[in-house]
C-alpha cells in the first residue's frame, strides 16, 4: 500500500519543500552578509562625505550670515558715522540689539576707535565690564581682534578661540576696519560669536546618530573652532591620522583609531576644515551575525508567505504615493491639500497632516525671522533682502522714510513704555492704511520705511500724508501728548540703493528741518539736501 497519501507523508514533503525554500535564501542572507562586509568601508565613507558636505555648507552659510551682520554696521556708517557721541551709541545699539536678538550665535557688537575708546550693544554688559575689570585699563587697541583688522584692511579678521572674559565661554571675534577718511581717526567694528552654542547646535543636528562626531579646525593654528562636543573647543587637534588631512577635501579609514574621516574646507574660508568622524561599528555586527542569520532563516518562510500576499497592496500603495509625491512638488499648499483630499487611500490623510503641519511650521518661523517684535512690522533683515532683490530686478519703486518727531523727548517725559506703545500704535495705523499697497518695515529706532512698489508717487505721497493726518489727531492716555511724525519721500529713477536712500533720507532731514509733522519728497528742492552740520 502506497504511503504518498498519508498524513505523515504530506508532512515530509512540507518539511522537505521548506528546507528547500529556505536554502536560496539562506544562500541569498550569506551572501548579502558577505558583500555588506566587504563594501561597508565605501558605503560608510559615502555617507560620511554626503554629510560632511552639507554640514560644510552649513558652516558657510553661518559664516555669511555672521559677516552680513557686520555688513549692515559698515553699510550704516556711510550714513551715519559710528562715534562715541550718545546719538552715534543709541542708533547702533539699537541695530545691533535687534540682529543679537535674531541669531543666537552672536553675543556681542561692538565699535572700538584709534583713541582707545569703545562701546557695545549691551550697555548694561559695558558697565559690567567696567566695574569687573577696570575697562579704563583696558586698551582695545592692543587686542588681538583690534590688530587682526588693522592687519586686512578691507577684509573681515576672524580671531583665534579664547575665554570671554566676562561670560568665560568660549569665543571668537569677527572684526573689520571702518577708514573714517578724515586722514587720523578709524576704527574696528566687531561681533563675539558664542562657540558653545554654535557647537550645540552640530550636537542636535547629529543627536540620532551617537557615533558621529563634527568639528570645524582652523588649520593655521591647528585648534578646534567648534565640535559637536562643546568640551572640546580651543583644544589642539592631533589624532594619529592629522597628516592624511591633505588638499581641500576627502576621506579615509583609519585602522590606528578604529574610525571613517571625511573632510572638506568651508567656502569662502579655506582654512577652515570641516571634518565628519564616524566609529567603526561593524565589529558588533560580527558579534551578532549568527543570531541575525539564524532569525532570519526560521522568519524566511513567513516572510515569503507575507510578502505574496501584501506584494500587490504595497506595490500600489508605492505607485500611489510615488506619484502624489510628484505632482505636490508643483503645488502651492492649497492645490495639495485639495489632491490630498482626492486619494483614496487609508494612509492619505496622515499625509495630508503632515505636509500641513510642516508648512505650518515654515510659515512660523519665517514671520519671525521677518518681523520685528515689537511693532509686528518687518524687520531690517527683510528690509535689506527687500531692496535687494528690487535692484538686482532694477525695479522702479517709491520709498518712504519715517521719523516719528521728538521721540527722544517722549521716552524722557513718559517713559520707554510710552515709547514703545506709541511706536506699536503708529505702526498698526500705518499697516491699517497701507493696507496691501505698500510694504511696511521698522529700520530702526522710531524710524519706519514704507515701500510702494506699484503706485505714482503723488499717489504715495497722498497715502502717507493721511497716515500722517490721522496720527496727529490721535487722542492719548498721557495728558497733554500729541504725537505727529515726518517723512522723506521719493521715486528711485535708477539711483543705486546707497544713492536713494541718501537722496529719501535728506528730504526726511528737510521736513524736520522745516518744522516737523509734514512730508517732503526729493521733487520739491533742486539743490542738495542741507546736512546736519551745516
Amino acid at each position: 500500500m502506497s504511503r504518498s497519501n498519508t498524513p505523515q507523508g504530506k508532512s515530509s514533503f512540507l518539511t522537505g519543500y521548506l528546507i528547500l525554500l529556505a536554502m536560496p535564501l539562506l544562500l541569498a542572507m550569506l551572501t548579502l552578509y558577505i558583500v555588506s562586509k566587504l563594501h561597508y568601508q565605501d558605503t560608510i565613507e559615502q555617507k560620511l562625505v554626503s554629510i560632511n558636505h552639507a554640514l560644510s555648507l552649513a558652516e558657510g552659510d553661518i559664516h555669511r550670515q555672521l559677516v552680513r551682520a557686520l555688513g549692515t554696521s559698515i553699510t550704516a556708517d556711510k550714513i551715519i558715522p559710528i562715534a562715541q557721541s550718545d546719538k552715534s551709541k543709541k542708533y547702533y545699539r539699537d541695530i545691533w540689539r535687534d540682529q543679537v536678538k535674531q541669531n543666537d550665535l552672536l553675543s556681542v557688537i561692538f565699535y572700538a576707535n584709534s583713541s582707545g575708546e569703545w562701546f557695545s550693544s549691551d550697555d548694561q554688559q559695558d558697565f559690567r565690564f567696567s566695574i569687573e575689570h577696570n575697562s579704563n585699563a583696558v586698551d582695545p587697541r592692543t587686542r588681538v581682534w583690534f590688530k587682526g583688522a588693522e592687519a586686512v584692511p578691507g577684509n573681515y579678521y576672524w580671531s583665534p578661540p579664547y575665554e570671554d572674559a566676562l561670560t568665560h565661554r568660549m569665543t571668537i571675534t569677527v572684526a573689520r576696519l571702518i577708514d573714517h577718511h578724515d586722514g587720523t581717526s578709524y576704527g574696528v567694528v566687531g561681533a563675539d560669536i558664542d562657540l558653545p552654542a554654535w557647537s550645540q547646535r552640530l550636537d542636535a543636528m547629529l543627536s540620532r546618530d551617537n557615533a558621529l562626531q563634527h568639528l570645524l579646525l582652523n588649520r593655521a593654528s591647528n585648534r578646534i573652532l567648534v565640535h559637536s562636543n562643546p568640551n572640546r573647543i580651543g583644544l589642539l587637534f592631533a589624532p594619529s591620522w592629522s597628516n592624511q588631512l591633505v588638499g581641500t577635501t576627502g576621506s579615509f579609514y583609519s585602522s590606528d583609531e578604529d574610525e571613517f574621516v571625511a573632510y572638506s574646507t568651508v567656502p569662502a574660508r579655506p582654512e577652515l576644515l570641516a571634518i565628519t568622524i564616524q566609529l567603526r561599528r561593524d565589529k558588533a555586527a560580527l558579534r551578532y551575525g549568527t543570531m541575525v542569520l539564524v532569525v532570519t532563516i526560521l522568519t524566511g518562510t513567513l516572510f515569503v508567505l507575507a510578502a505574496i500576499i501584501f506584494r500587490l497592496k504595497i506595490e500600489r500603495l508605492i505607485a500611489t504615493l510615488l506619484q502624489t509625491v510628484k505632482q505636490l512638488r508643483v503645488m502651492s499648499q492649497e492645490e495639495q491639500l485639495s489632491h490630498l483630499d482626492k486619494i483614496h487611500l487609508p494612509e492619505a490623510h496622515v499625509l495630508k497632516q503632515e505636509i500641513s503641519i510642516v508648512s505650518e511650521q515654515l510659515k512660523a518661523s519665517f514671520e519671525r525671522m521677518n518681523r520685528d517684535p515689537l511693532t509686528g512690522l518687518y524687520n531690517r533683515h527683510s528690509l535689506n533682502e527687500k531692496l535687494a532683490r528690487l535692484h538686482e530686478t532694477d525695479s522702479d519703486y517709491v520709498m518712504a522714510i519715517i521719523d516719528i518727531d521728538n521721540f527722544k523727548s517722549i521716552n524722557d517725559t513718559h517713559g520707554h513704555a510710552t515709547g514703545d506703545a506709541v511706536l506699536r500704535r503708529i505702526s498698526t495705523l500705518g499697516q491699517q492704511l497701507l493696507g496691501d499697497r505698500a510694504s511696511l518695515y521698522r529700520f530702526g529706532g522710531e524710524e519706519l520705511i514704507a515701500i510702494f512698489e506699484d503706485m505714482s508717487l503723488e499717489l504715495a505721497r497722498l497715502t502717507m500724508d493721511e497716515w500722517r493726518e490721522i496720527a496727529s489727531t490721535l487722542t492719548w492716555r498721557e495728558v497733554g501728548m500729541q504725537i505727529s511724525f515726518s517723512s522723506g519721500i521719493g521715486r528711485r529713477n535708477g539711483l543705486s540703493q546707497e544713492a536713494f536712500f541718501v537722496l529719501v533720507d535728506g528730504a526726511l532731514y528737510r521736513a524736520k528741518h522745516a518744522g516737523k509733522n509734514r512730508i517732503t519728497s526729493v521733487d520739491d528742492y533742486d539743490d542738495p539736501a542741507p546736512t546736519e552740520q551745516e
